[in-house]
């Protein structure tokens, strides 16, 4: 089976965006060409499926890691540090509100 999906690979349909309808047309060529049994055929399919959804959630995966560690790395604010920023300000325009009304 990891010949196929080398196969798969190699045909230029890539996992991530492996539908049931492509998988079930490079089956039928590969049936056609006698690489694979009729008899396997939904089985094949449902592999190959399977497999380009986990690749999918792999790379996934791997992208929002990959980007929350890029972020990390830039000097930007985070949610909590701007909610802290929010709430001194509005602290500080009360004080000041009360300091303009006593004078």
């Amino acid at each position: 089976m990891a010949d196929l999906f080398e196969k798969m690979l190699l045909t230029g349909l890539g996992t991530v965006s492996l539908t049931k309808e492509k998988a079930e047309k490079l089956v039928n060529e590969l049936i056609a060409r006698g690489e694979i049994e009729k008899a396997r055929k939904k089985e094949t399919v449902d592999d190959l499926v399977k497999k380009g959804k986990d690749i999918k959630k792999t790379l996934e995966d791997m992208m929002e890691t990959k980007v929350k560690g890029m972020i990390e790395k830039m000097p930007l604010a985070t949610k909590s540090e701007l909610d802290k920023l929010k709430k001194r300000i509005e602290l500080l325009e009360k004080e000041l509100l009360k300091s303009e009304k006593k004078k």
